[in-house]
């Protein structure tokens, strides 16, 4: 029997604040989806196949096309080849994604190295395959992996370590230095990783997302999971994609045909259509670091200490010097109080370790980040 799940607590709590903050005078700065519309040619795709025969269900691994365009795109952006025939999956999404690889590659067990804090569906995933998360706490407020602490967790049971860059809900990255240390410690073990990069387009201020296709002998011993939804506004249609090579795609797609299946079809046209035509990577980053800057202008504002991120579209508030609630209490009285709805960064610990820290989503237009920056208290 699989372990209790320690983030149940969170997330209960979490979807108590969601149900409190459904009323017209709050402004969402919680929920973790942009509230843009998506791109006109995007659109433009979607009807066209919605109306067409592209409706019938696509295989286990997705139509064709859309593997093709990923792989070009990987090729493209990391110098690595995927063979989009046996190493690209497509997924219905980025959560889908992440259970399925952890369902593949954790068995009873097997230890999970999770860096805290870190995405909720993470922990249900590796308890429910009966594996065992070890838990590594990354401190504020740089949120750097010790690699020498790394190395010191790893034992015989050691089976996983799963990364995430561009991290939720720090906004940190992975430099091409983390990268090398994993793959050196890696290297030589049984020990494989799962690479969470959802948003891989979502990088700031000139650094290169350091993606483990980068990095040859990491690549032959990771799955990646990445999603088109926060990139390109369209969440709710829940595409995304698994890379990886053969020998552990064979057994991501055999988790997958009992999972779902397949993802939504004409979106899968859709989306193959838009990669190859008017997507551009520069230009979703700089809408979100446009986005960023113009967030923080107005966070200036207030009392609150700002953690800078360098990636994703969310924002750290450090509110210690001005108040010393537990973060949960803080984001309660900022809901009830004050009507913004932001995350307390403990629901992302298991131990709901309280560093004093708000995570608050930025891809909302400027009038609502302009009201919630004027709301924000300077002291309780």
């Amino acid at each position: 029997m699989s372990a209790a799940n320690p983030t149940e607590k969170g997330a209960a709590f979490v979807d108590q604040l969601y149900a409190r903050a459904n009323e017209a005078h709050v402004i969402d700065l919680g929920r973790e989806y942009p509230t843009f519309d998506p791109p006109a040619a995007l659109i433009r795709h979607a009807l066209k196949y919605v109306q067409t025969s592209s409706n019938l269900r696509a295989p286990c691994e997705g139509i064709l096309p859309l593997r093709q365009s990923i792989a070009s795109r990987l090729n493209q952006m990391y110098s690595h080849s995927y063979d989009p025939e046996t190493e690209i999956t497509v997924t219905a999404g980025g959560t889908q994604g992440m259970h399925t690889a952890i369902s593949a590659l954790v068995e009873e067990g097997d230890e999970v190295i999770v860096f805290e804090p870190a995405h909720e569906t993470y922990v249900p995933a590796i308890l429910s395959n009966g594996g065992r998360p070890a838990y590594i706490t990354l401190k504020k407020c740089h949120f750097r992996i010790d690699w020498e602490e790394v190395q010191k967790m790893i034992n015989s049971r050691t089976r996983l370590i799963i990364i995430n860059t561009p991290h939720n809900p720090t906004g940190t990255i992975l430099s091409s230095f983390d990268m090398e240390r994993l793959q050196k410690i890696i290297q030589g073990t049984r020990i494989r990783v799962i690479s969470d990069e959802v948003f891989e387009y979502l990088i700031y201020e000139d650094f290169e997302h350091q993606s483990v296709a980068r990095f040859p002998s990491l690549a032959e011993n990771s799955l990646i999971i990445s999603s088109f939804g926060k990139s390109f506004h369209v969440s709710g249609w829940k595409i995304g994609y698994c890379a990886g090579p053969s020998s552990l795609m064979e057994k991501f797609r055999r988790k997958q045909q009992f999972q779902i299946h397949s993802a939504t079809v004409p979106f899968q046209y859709a989306l193959s259509d838009y990669l190859n035509g008017e997507f551009s990577p520069v230009a979703v980053s700089q809408f979100y670091e446009n986005k960023r800057n113009f967030f923080i202008d107005q966070l200036k504002k207030t009392g609150f200490k700002i953690i800078r991120p360098l990636g994703t579209f969310f924002i750290l508030l450090d509110f210690e010097q001005v108040s010393k609630q537990k973060d949960t209490e803080f984001a309660e009285y900022l809901l009830e109080k004050k009507g913004i709805l932001v995350l307390p960064l403990s629901v992302f610990h298991h131990d709901y370790y309280n560093q004093f820290l708000l995570r608050l989503c930025f891809a909302r237009p400027e009038e609502q980040l302009i009201e919630a920056a004027a709301r924000m208290p300077e002291q309780i």
